[in-house]
């Protein structure tokens, strides 16, 4: 059994059928007793309780999306940029909330689109189809650009090529690609899933080195956050990833048990500046949806983020 069917079956015994227990042996040791007392009152309302998060944790918060603001400064453009940054759509199939999160981010009226990894759990041809239409909607100025998760790493080239045909969007598989806009150059370093953990200074600087640093807006956007920690102090001006989900459960002032990142918990999601680089970090779209896991957020609904980039 996997990690994460295991974490199916202690979820739903822990939300679901344990409260339900409580619930109806509550009540019933209460009748067959014909006395009502506080070991009754409490197990009843703990069952309930924990009802209550796992309707809110499961069919309420993972589709209360969110459009966080972040706003930058660079001496490498001349005019506002606005890039939408979105990652982990992470969904079986394609239905109405994945509908609505695009019409919102074409409601934002970005100049760039960035996706960072993870599109469908798993990734199927009739579902990255839908997904691909999906994409196809939105009009960003400059391009929609991609990056491979962990998710859908089994995609070919010629496969990711056919969605990009379909989506209008432009997959990088650890290259780099150069947007021309009016606010001034955008460089945009694509990484592979396993790159977005291994990316190493040398490599980095290696990219960084072919251009002109000075005169563009240097971009690095990867799956997974780690490759942040390789390149501190590098001249990147913005670095984009996902993977974490923000945890997906936020305890209250203490944060993510678990991003599955090597990165500081406290990076695992928003807007950190990390050595002169703005890393930020989304909580994504979707939700963890390995052996049939149903969506979990707590105190971390999923987002899209909107990134104003203005001159300095």
């Amino acid at each position: 059994m996997s990690t994460f069917e295991a974490l199916k079956y202690l979820y739903y015994s822990l939300m679901v059928v344990g409260p339900l227990l409580l619930v109806v042996v509550g009540v019933g040791s209460a009748v067959a007793r014909r006395r009502w007392t506080w070991n009754h009152t409490a197990a009843i309302c703990v069952g309930i309780l924990l009802l209550c998060t796992y309707v809110w944790s499961s069919h309420i918060e993972p589709y209360m999306l969110q459009v966080r603001r972040v706003e930058i400064t660079s001496d490498a453009i001349t005019r506002p940029l606005r890039i939408v940054h979105l990652s982990d759509i992470q969904t079986p199939t394609i239905g109405e909330y994945e509908r609505e999160v695009f019409a919102r981010v074409a409601e934002l009226e970005p100049d760039l689109v960035v996706h960072t990894g993870d599109v469908l759990q798993p990734p199927t041809a009739a579902e990255l189809d839908k997904v691909a239409g999906l994409f196809a909607t939105l009009e960003p100025t400059y391009g929609t650009f991609n990056v491979e998760g962990d998710v859908d790493r089994d995609l070919t080239v010629a496969d990711w090529r056919e969605f990009d045909r379909r989506a209008r969007t432009t997959t990088l598989h650890d290259e780099a690609i150069t947007v021309a806009t009016e606010a001034g150059t955008v460089r945009i370093l694509g990484l592979t899933g396993g790159m977005s953990r291994t990316l190493s200074r040398e490599q980095a600087r290696s990219w960084l080195d072919a251009g002109s640093p000075d005169a563009a807006l240097d971009i690095v956007i990867g799956h997974a956050p780690d490759y942040i920690l390789n390149i501190r102090g590098e001249p990147v001006d913005l670095a984009l990833a996902g993977h974490t989900h923000g945890g997906q459960v936020r305890v209250p002032l203490y944060g993510p048990p678990l991003t599955l990142s090597r990165v500081p918990r406290d990076w695992a999601f928003g807007h950190t500046l990390v050595d002169g680089t703005h890393l930020n970090v989304t909580s994504g779209v979707g939700a963890e949806r390995a052996h049939g896991l149903p969506p979990i957020r707590f105190n971390c609904p999923p987002e899209v983020t909107l990134i104003e980039v203005r001159p300095k």
